[in-house]
């Protein structure tokens, strides 16, 4: 009887680690569990599946055709767009998700054009833009008055994203 409820306990250990995410964002590489280049097919073994009703990814037809998948995070939501069924773009409000150094949705970045690899772009309607661009990879953490609203990783080869 103990033995049983051993193994019970540790299946449901198993069953909990797989249904919540990792709280990481990985500059230039994944958010949560979702990774960059990663396959639908991995997506949907790490969030669940996805269709246009009923799934917990809600799934739009978005940018370049893209096909957009929204699931519910924590405190906002994580978005992922294939591009030829694999992760071209991940974008977060949720500020579960951190970088080391706890910065995140929420956090104040410090003034200056430059911070942590990431450099600053100023928009038209006075918020900003940090960019951190790497081999395939881009990242940008979208900001409101200094305080980051929305974490985006980019495939370089797509289009930057509209507006600031």
């Amino acid at each position: 009887m103990v033995a049983t409820a051993a193994v019970v306990a540790a299946a449901a250990g198993v069953a909990a680690a797989a249904v919540g995410d990792a709280p990481r964002l990985v500059i230039n590489q994944g958010i949560g569990d979702a990774r960059m280049g990663e396959s639908q097919i991995q997506l949907a073994l790490n969030y669940g599946s996805f269709c246009f009703r009923g799934c917990p990814g809600k799934v739009t037809i978005g940018e370049l055709g893209m096909t957009t998948i929204a699931y519910r995070v924590p405190g906002g939501v994580l978005r992922i767009a294939l591009f030829k069924n694999r992760i071209a773009v991940l974008e977060t409000t949720s500020p579960r998700y951190r970088m080391p150094g706890n910065v995140g949705i929420g956090s104040k970045l410090a003034a200056g054009k430059r911070w942590n690899g990431f450099r600053l772009q100023q928009c038209a309607n006075g918020n900003g833009v940090w960019v951190r661009t790497g081999r395939a990879v881009t990242t940008s953490l979208f900001e409101n008055r200094g305080v980051v609203k929305d974490v985006e990783l980019r495939l370089r080869k797509l289009p930057p994203r509209r507006g600031c």
